[in-house]
């Protein structure tokens, strides 16, 4: 039987180790594995644009929010998404409506809500008063009874002032929960939850600066995590340090507006016409004459610089007191009879 000789130098060694992994196992500081909340279905919200008969010519993401209206626990239930979902993006018109699929416990059936929106005078929706890509849009709770319940409370809203309170600055962890559509799939559009894709990243850039005498400039958050369409009204949290910089608070810093892109790194390109056929040119046959003419095609690919810009939403503080607020909840509570409840995905109605 072989024996196995330890030096004491190689004992302490070992000891170190051990150390260090026990200090590292047990620490709470950031970690690409924390979660919050556990279940981020239940606030997380599939949304689609629509026009006319539900033709759907928008898809996005959105969030549920409990706002508080007193003391007492009591909110009104609102869908937070990016301003720029209420519109068609080619043609700058706004929408006539939402489809949203509401998050539903397990074994419940699925539940869709069609929200008609108001663009009128009194709208149905409130819209950011500093004109930043934020809406948020009251809900009828008696129309999503029993949908799973998960919201932030006004203390967990990164606000300039906590963000200088609670030294928020860049290299904190962030995380999205966003929907991604080409992932989407028959199982997702039956299922009774709402199951978020989730991507983490790093805030690059915080969109508050401090003016002094309690000014601030404002302008969207950026952070180093890639986005894509239909992630835009997506909910961003940030793990914020506590100060003893062995723990850390989730806070909602905003939702996802999108990417720039980088335009400075296209490189021009011209395909040349030949009497060949190529792959960057195209035959054109007149119905006329049959006439056949090859015409050069210029590629271009968008260049997403894995960089986000993300709307604050520091403004959701304080909502009941907001007028435009107030008259948003009497449209759409005073005209609940226009929202429509669906158990599936509705087809399109001719």
């Amino acid at each position: 039987m072989a024996r196995s000789y330890v030096s004491n130098g190689m004992k302490k060694y070992f000891l170190l180790l051990i150390l260090i992994g026990m200090f590292s196992s047990n620490s709470k500081g950031q970690s690409l594995y924390e979660r919050f909340p556990n279940n981020p279905e239940q606030f997380s919200v599939l949304l689609f644009g629509y026009s006319g008969n539900l033709k759907i010519e928008q898809f996005g993401s959105a969030s549920l929010y409990n706002a508080p209206i007193n003391t007492n626990g009591q909110a009104v239930v609102c869908l937070v998404t990016a301003k720029h979902n209420l519109s068609n993006l080619q043609t700058g018109k706004m929408l006539d409506g939402l489809l949203v699929k509401i998050s539903m416990p397990h074994g419940s059936k699925p539940k869709y809500l069609k929200i008609p929106l108001n663009h009128g005078f009194q709208k149905n929706y409130w819209e950011s008063p500093s004109g930043l890509d934020l809406v948020a849009i009251p809900i009828p709770a008696g129309l999503i009874q029993g949908h799973e319940s998960g919201t932030f409370a006004e203390s967990q809203i990164v606000t300039p002032q906590n963000a200088v309170e609670n030294d928020i600055s860049a290299g904190l962890l962030v995380e999205m929960f966003c929907m991604q559509f080409e992932y989407e799939d028959p199982i997702d559009y039956a299922m009774p939850e709402t199951i978020p894709t989730m991507r983490y990243g790093h805030l690059s850039r915080l969109g508050f600066y401090d003016l002094g005498n309690g000014n601030f400039n404002i302008r969207p958050h950026v952070i180093d995590l890639h986005s894509s369409p239909g992630n835009s009204g997506a909910t961003v949290l940030v793990w914020v340090p506590k100060k003893d910089q062995i723990t850390s608070n989730p806070m909602f810093l905003g939702i996802v507006q999108g990417f720039k892109d980088e335009e400075g790194s296209y490189v021009p390109y011209e395909a040349p016409v030949t009497n060949s056929i190529h792959q960057t040119s195209i035959n054109l046959v007149s119905e006329q004459n049959g006439t056949t003419n090859q015409v050069a095609v210029a590629l271009k690919t968008i260049a997403n610089p894995n960089l986000t810009y993300i709307i604050p939403v520091h403004e959701l503080v304080g909502l009941k007191d907001s007028k435009e607020f107030q008259i948003a909840c009497a449209m759409s509570f005073g005209n609940q009879r226009t929202f429509e409840v669906f158990d599936c995905l509705p087809p399109a109605k001719k």
